[in-house]
């Protein structure tokens, strides 16, 4: 399936927020892009588009009490506890799971990748195309 040029549009504003560190920009474009969680709480949006279009590395899964789960599954199950995602933007999917396995292969070589930086240049490029 081809993603539109304004959804990739869409995309390329949150890669940046992200790559940028900017949580209300990350929050605001997320829910743009059709993140949605039962009580639409923003310190679970946020943590939900990190990790899907950025980072898992194990300081960026610190759950905000303090808590430091295993691996990216039990991170994943302990926001859901906190609010469970009711949406994640379908033709996003790919690009999302592209992440992960970027991510996994940058493990295996001993390397943590953000991607959010590393597609901060393409995602910029995209993001005038916003209609």
């Amino acid at each position: 399936k081809r993603v539109s040029v304004s959804d990739r549009a869409r995309l390329g504003h949150l890669v940046v927020a992200l790559a940028d560190g900017d949580r209300s920009r990350i929050v605001e474009k997320a829910k743009l892009l059709g993140f949605r969680t039962r009580h639409d709480d923003p310190e679970v949006i946020y943590r939900l588009a990190r990790l899907s279009f950025d980072r898992d590395d194990a300081d960026s899964m610190v759950l905000p009490d303090g808590t430091a789960p295993a691996n990216v599954q039990a991170y994943f199950e302990a926001l859901a506890k906190l609010d469970p995602m009711t949406q994640m933007p379908p033709n996003f999917v790919m690009a999302a799971r592209n992440s992960f396995l970027l991510r996994g292969l940058g493990t295996h070589f001993g390397v943590e990748l953000r991607t959010a930086t590393l597609w901060r240049q393409l995602a910029a490029h995209a993001r005038p195309r916003l209609r």
